[in-house]
């Protein structure tokens, strides 16, 4: 047959030649303005590495029900936890760029995780293809409510009066809540007492009862403390003040200023991914996030819509894992 091709092009006359590239290079061109237009054609599949229930897979829950009924195919979402969410992310690098194996993304996953774990099997900056940042969230700093600390930098004053005598929990050795800690101690120069638990509320009740001075929770598990009179918040991480907590301050507001630091989700895809693919997710991704009845169902949940595009998102990626792996590295940090 490639004998019979090569004849017929040999012996084609020059204009039928043109007119035959003509239409291969249109052919080309539209080619990925058909995988746009047509994708998807079946199921989608998100692999989601964290446990079922847990905060990011609700949110994320709240989106593949719209997308699913905005692009016309189920989109399912498939729990793959362990290991930080590496094993889950391990595995959607690994998958076919087509399209319809995704990865729901967090700062955990994407930009803390690879420097706390050993041979992960992803580079965050190679293995994927940027979708789009759908949500960040702030981190409260707070303290008991009988805590004799009501400012911020009253609590820094005491911590450096008597270094290492205050403690702080996190939901475990290199989770954003540890390393936030570690920020600001490595940035105010004071030392606190870091006590890993292995569940937030575990931790939750041990700082209420007062056996543990401070916590830098996420809004979803802090603000309800924080609302309900248990804890007093002292900050907040977030470049502006959180519309559900008006009146706690930034950290800048609190004296402690070029100091953000948000939880964030996102979508991306194996690397090799067809840009018209990532680029038609992410607009629709935009799309439903600028809706009522997406806003509605996520004001509970106190995240704020913060949409990245691919490129972009690939940046942010890239800054907030040299951050995070910085400190990671810097202080030897071992998955607890």
């Amino acid at each position: 047959m490639m004998a019979i091709q090569s004849d017929l092009f040999r012996y084609t006359p020059r204009r039928s030649v043109l007119k035959a590239a003509g239409l291969i290079a249109t052919a080309q061109l539209a080619a990925p303005l058909f995988a746009q237009a047509t994708w998807p054609t079946r199921p989608v599949r998100i692999i989601l590495p964290f446990p079922a229930g847990a905060t990011s897979d609700v949110l994320a829950r709240v989106l593949t029900d719209r997308l699913a009924t905005t692009l016309g195919q189920p989109f399912a979402i498939e729990n793959k936890v362990g290991a930080g969410g590496t094993l889950g992310s391990a595995e959607a690098a690994k998958a076919a760029p087509d399209g319809y194996t995704l990865l729901w993304g967090t700062v955990s996953s994407l930009a803390v995780a690879p420097a706390l774990f050993p041979n992960v099997g992803y580079d965050p900056a190679t293995s994927f293809a940027p979708i789009a940042q759908v949500f960040r969230i702030a981190h409260v700093v707070s303290v008991p409510v009988n805590h004799p600390a009501k400012t911020l930098q009253e609590l820094l004053a005491m911590a450096r009066e008597k270094p290492g005598a205050l403690s702080y929990a996190s939901s475990g050795n290199g989770t954003i809540s540890h390393l936030i800690g570690e920020l600001l101690l490595g940035r105010t120069g004071t030392k606190m007492l870091h006590v890993p638990y292995r569940s937030a509320p575990q931790g939750q009740a041990d700082h209420i009862s007062g056996r543990i001075d401070v916590r830098f929770d996420t809004l979803v598990d802090g603000r309800p403390a924080v609302q309900a009179g248990h804890t007093r918040a002292l900050a907040v991480t977030s470049a502006t003040r959180v519309p559900s907590l008006p009146s706690v301050p930034t950290m800048a507001e609190a004296g402690v200023p070029d100091f953000v630091v948000n939880g964030w989700f996102a979508f991306a895809a194996p690397a090799g991914t067809p840009e018209p693919i990532t680029q038609r997710m992410s607009s629709t991704l935009l799309e439903i996030l600028q809706r009522k009845d997406t806003l509605d169902a996520l004001a509970p949940h106190g995240v704020e819509v913060a949409h990245l595009p691919p490129a972009p998102l690939r940046e942010h990626i890239a800054k907030e894992a040299k951050r995070f792996g910085d400190v990671v590295r810097q202080l030897g940090i071992q998955p607890g």
